[in-house]
């Protein structure tokens, strides 16, 4: 009995040890399949590299045209110093196939018409089939508002620029991407005040909301943002809820701020995340 035993066991041994090699032969026979990256994972389609007379190229926004082209307006800065403060002006690109590839050479949308320079775009499609485009002009530390300009076909051409603060003076920040258009049609401009003639600078900004119900054409302000702590407070930024009511949020410390009234007073901060 135990020598049937081993003989059985020797030949399921056998027969298994034939399955595998079978097997692995079989595999090795399959034609390989190409190593694909995962589609989710991020693709540069686009690299503007500093190079001598640009030391620095950021704070773009993109917007999608009505033939299908998206458009790319960045802040391309020149000289030698990539300070905020260093000269800059706006420049374009182009994509025809949905962001794969870009045109080659740079279009200056705007030349550096501030004493110090233009930088950081927001691009926004007005409800009325417009295109507003928001930058930042910048002649000192204590002179740097938003400027708003339209194109009404299709960013061939650019009316002349609108300031959009004019009921102080300051170094306002509106950094890019950051304006938006609520469902009634209003326009709403979340900015951070840094400086203001003959003040100190602050890190720790005050915030503010702007305003237009006319397509960008007048502004008004918020109160200021209440805060009674010691977060630095900078780089505000805004998003509409489904029920209607923006919520806003700001870098270094992350806080939410519930917008009720829409930005005639930004109120009741609901938290920050540490």
């Amino acid at each position: 009995m135990k020598s049937t035993i081993n003989k059985h066991r020797k030949t399921t041994f056998l027969f298994l040890s034939a399955l595998l090699i079978g097997l692995i032969v079989a595999s090795c026979a399959l034609p390989k399949k190409e190593s694909k990256s995962p589609d989710n994972l991020p693709v540069t389609v686009l690299q503007l590299t500093p190079s001598d007379d640009n030391p620095r190229n950021s704070e773009g926004d993109f917007i999608t045209l009505d033939d299908g082209r998206i458009l790319f307006i960045y802040s391309h800065y020149t000289g030698s110093s990539t300070s905020d403060h260093a000269p800059a002006y706006l420049a374009a690109r182009y994509s025809d196939d949905g962001g794969r590839s870009w045109t080659d050479k740079d279009e200056v949308v705007v030349e550096n018409e501030g004493e110090m320079n233009v930088m950081s775009v927001s691009l926004l499609r007005l409800q009325n089939g417009n295109i507003a485009f928001f930058y930042l002009r910048k002649n000192s530390t204590e002179d740097c508002i938003p400027m708003l300009r339209i194109s009404k076909d299709e960013a061939k051409s650019w009316s002349d620029p609108v300031p959009c603060i004019t009921d102080r003076q300051g170094y306002f920040v509106l950094n890019n991407a950051r304006v938006i258009q609520t469902q009634d049609g209003r326009l709403l401009m979340p900015v951070a005040l840094h400086q203001t003639p003959g003040g100190q600078w602050a890190n720790k900004a005050d915030l503010y909301c702007y305003f237009s119900d006319d397509n960008g054409q007048t502004w008004q302000s918020s109160s200021q943002v209440p805060d009674t702590t010691d977060i630095v407070t900078q780089e505000p930024g805004l998003i509409e809820m489904n029920d209607g009511s923006p919520v806003r949020s700001d870098v270094h410390h992350q806080a939410a701020i519930i917008h009720l009234d829409q930005a005639r007073f930004l109120r009741n901060n609901i938290g920050c995340i540490r």
